[in-house]
């Protein structure tokens, strides 16, 4: 085939022009369909510019609807495909922000919008706010509780409100650690008060209160510390409260009366108490031989006593540095009682005794801040106490007793930074000096004088770990020859964040003969009761060890404890005359254990209108003689398991009406030789206040469920066992009635009196 280039060239060319035309097409058709697309970008946040996820915005686009979720970033992304639709509606609908329905115009193909949407306002009917205030503050020195007083009478004192604290264990005006066996001490701003001082503080003006496991001054008597810090001092004032009380089903009237006064230099405090009252009881003692017959005694006692305290003290503040405090107290029990009834031969008798026993002291403290992480403090105490009992009309000899004890003590408070951390020290010594007087024809005096040097540190590891340490050592001449003792304590604290606290520790007491203790007299108390005293005392020491956990749950609080206590050269009375089972002897009759578990539970119900506080305790007692008096002595001794429990309840009506139960049941409880039974006790009281709070009014009932408070005891000897019954009728309802003058105030912090409960004397309760 014959081709010509023209014609060659003419066919190529136009091939190429339609080539040309297709891609032109192409690009044009593309470009058109381009031209028609948009996309829509959005960015939804709320009115605090947060982005909002997962929540679904509708598209409207010329009759097209899509819907889409925001992503986390809290953006959505939608195409127009038409290219004559230039506007697009946007609906969001949601529970929590305002409803949106809007409109956007399409002016570039790609489009980026914010919208902040605003929250939804809703009418709310009622909102209910749980919150749950923090209970507790623990380290290894002590643990910081603060009073609620919600649910409480606006005059609600000090003494009530301590019986919903978490790990007290409050029980007829007495205050106990959960798990602990020994009562423990009382104190307001670091100085020691009493019950009847307690009653006057409102719990409005307490601050916080803090608990202390162990201290130095732990002995026989006492295990702990309770001590209630006021508010802040207010402007100068004067306050006073008068009050007054009396029985209904028996003879009973009272009063208690407190003053203070307070200006830029002095605080002055005064009080005065005085109760008089009439108490009966019935004793039947029925001793079991097992080779001779039955023996019965009926004793019943009638017994009019009048109590009496009065108290006063000064506080000088003469500079900001320099304080001076001085005070001085007496309290008083003079009681006569009337004997009658049959003795264990069925001889009928009657007999009177007059009893009485007395406390004086006082106390004169200089301290002085050199700064604020060192004070000095110079403590100087005077104690006097009198026990005296006489028999009018009989051959029973009389029994007096008496001990002044004169105490001066350098204390050092000091605060360092060592490591880059703090360190609570306090250093001190101490020097007592007692003179025991007995009414014994020998004429034998045990004067006798301690010496003690001490040092304490509270330390933190961490944030949650510390450790409480108590080094003291201590040297007397009682026995005619120096004795030296160390006694150390040691306690740690480990706060486990969410899961609790959780505390452990060691502890050495020491418990020295009382002057009745070392008294060689006979003291006669009835036909089958007559203790003598023994020279020869040694001093009985106390090895303890606890565990502790605590945790606040919502609005309770849960302490769990175990304690074991190994007491050594324990001072009781004895019996070892033959056949002689109404005279005994204090001797150190050898040792004794003691194991406790213990959980102590606390909450509000009723809105905070109710207080519960209830306390359970298991506990093994076993006493062991020493060789010495295990062949001498009549007694067997005895030993076994118990529990204990003890509730406090509270609630205040909307009518200002607060009512306070209080139960305690120890059912079985162990001496050397005996087991004890008691039936429980409880205690009603129902108060209102009226006129701005200033009148106080107070129905309480004491055991008005039984008329008979009975309690029994079994004592077992080797050939005998006695069993008493004894019936108390102690069961009452008394008024009382107080009125309030001026408004309390705080007294300012300063020096307190020394403790000395090393022994113990006779209290006239």
């Amino acid at each position: 085939m014959n081709i010509k280039l023209g014609q060659s060239y003419s066919f190529i060319h136009s091939s190429f022009n339609w080539w040309r035309v297709g891609v032109l097409v192409t690009a044009i058709l593309f470009c058109l369909k381009s031209s028609g697309q948009s996309v829509i970008n959005l960015t939804i946040s709320n009115s605090q510019k947060n982005k909002i996820s997962n929540l679904t915005v509708r598209f409207t686009a010329c009759d097209s609807t899509f819907k889409h979720d925001t992503n986390l970033n809290g953006k959505v992304s939608f195409t127009v495909k038409s290219p004559i639709c230039k506007q697009v509606r946007i609906q969001i609908e949601s529970k929590f922000y305002e409803n949106l329905d809007t409109a956007i115009t399409i002016y570039t193909p790609s489009v980026n919008h914010c919208i902040y949407l605003q929250d939804k306002a809703q009418k709310i009917k009622q909102v209910e706010v749980v919150a749950y205030r923090r209970i507790a503050k623990n380290d290894a020195q002590k643990s910081i509780y603060q009073i609620d007083t919600r649910g409480m009478l606006k005059t609600t004192k000090a003494d009530r409100a301590l019986s919903f604290l978490p790990g007290i264990v409050a029980s007829n005006d007495t205050y106990t650690l959960v798990g602990q066996n020994r009562r423990c001490r009382v104190k307001v701003d670091g100085r020691n008060a009493t019950n009847e001082e307690l009653k006057t503080i409102s719990a409005r003006d307490i601050e916080r209160v803090e608990v202390h496991e162990m201290t130095k001054d732990d002995d026989s008597g006492t295990a702990g510390e309770i001590n209630i810090i006021k508010k802040q001092r207010q402007h100068p004032r004067a306050y006073a409260r008068l009050s007054t009380w009396t029985g209904m089903l028996h003879p009973q009237v009272g009063t208690y009366n407190n003053f203070g006064f307070q200006n830029k230099k002095w605080d002055i405090m005064a009080s005065f108490n005085l109760v008089c009252h009439t108490q009966k009881s019935e004793n039947n003692i029925t001793r079991y031989f097992s080779d001779t017959p039955t023996q019965r005694l009926t004793l019943l006692r009638t017994i009019k006593t009048r109590q009496d305290a009065e108290y006063i003290k000064l506080n000088h503040f003469a500079t900001d540095r320099l304080t001076i405090t001085a005070a001085a107290f007496h309290s008083g029990y003079p009681a006569d009682a009337t004997d009658s009834g049959s003795d264990f031969n069925g001889a009928d008798y009657q007999r009177t005794s007059n009893e009485k026993i007395d406390h004086y002291g006082g106390y004169t403290n200089i301290g002085y801040k050199m700064n604020s992480r060192n004070t000095l403090t110079i403590k100087g105490n005077y104690y006097y106490y009198r026990y005296a009992i006489a028999y009018p009309g009989s051959d029973i000899e009389s029994y007096r007793s008496a001990m002044r004890e004169y105490t001066g003590e350098l204390l050092w408070e000091n605060r360092i930074r060592l490591f880059g951390h703090d360190h609570d020290i306090n250093a001190g010594f101490k020097n007592v000096y007692r003179q025991n007087t007995t009414s014994s024809a020998l004429g034998r005096h045990t004067d006798y004088s301690i010496q003690q040097l001490y040092l304490t540190e509270h330390y933190a590891f961490t944030q949650d770990l510390s450790v409480y340490a108590i080094l003291k050592g201590e040297t007397d001449n009682l026995r005619g020859r120096h004795d030296y003792v160390f006694l150390p304590s040691l306690r740690f604290n480990y706060n486990l964040k969410k899961g609790g606290s959780l505390s452990a520790g060691y502890q050495r007491r020491i418990t020295r003969p009382s002057v009745d203790h070392l008294n060689a007299d006979t003291l006669f108390i009835n036909d089958f009761t007559q203790h003598v005293g023994n020279l020869d005392l040694q001093s009985q020491y106390n090895d303890a060890i606890s565990m502790s956990w605590r945790r606040q749950i919502r609005n309770a609080y849960l302490t769990l404890t175990a304690n074991y206590e190994d007491e050594s050269h324990v001072i009781s009375q004895i019996y070892i005359t033959p056949d002689n089972y109404n005279a005994t002897t204090y001797a150190n009759i050898g040792s004794s254990k003691y194991t406790a578990v213990s959980a102590n539970y606390s909450q509000r119900f009723c809105k905070n209108r109710m207080n519960v506080s209830l306390s359970l305790t298991g506990f093994h007692r076993s006493y062991e003689l020493d060789g010495t008096y295990r062949e001498q002595t009549l007694m067997q001794t005895s030993k076994g398991w118990g529990w204990t429990s003890n509730l406090n309840m509270s609630y205040l009506s909307t009518k200002g009406w607060m009512y306070m139960l209080s139960a305690n049941y120890r059912p079985k409880s162990y001496s050397l030789n005996g087991i004890f039974h008691r039936n429980p006790q409880l205690f009603l009281t129902i108060s209102k206040n009226l006129f701005k709070d200033r009148l106080e009014l107070e129905l309480n009932f004491l055991n008005s469920l039984v008329y008979c408070w009975n309690t029994r005891s079994d004592t077992y000897f080797r050939n005998m066992h006695q069993q008493s019954i004894r019936r108390l009728y102690a069961n009452n309802i008394t008024i009382t009635v107080a009125w309030n003058i001026g408004k309390q105030f705080r007294g300012r912090s300063a020096a307190s009196s020394i403790s000395n409960d090393d022994i113990t004397t006779k209290k006239g309760e």
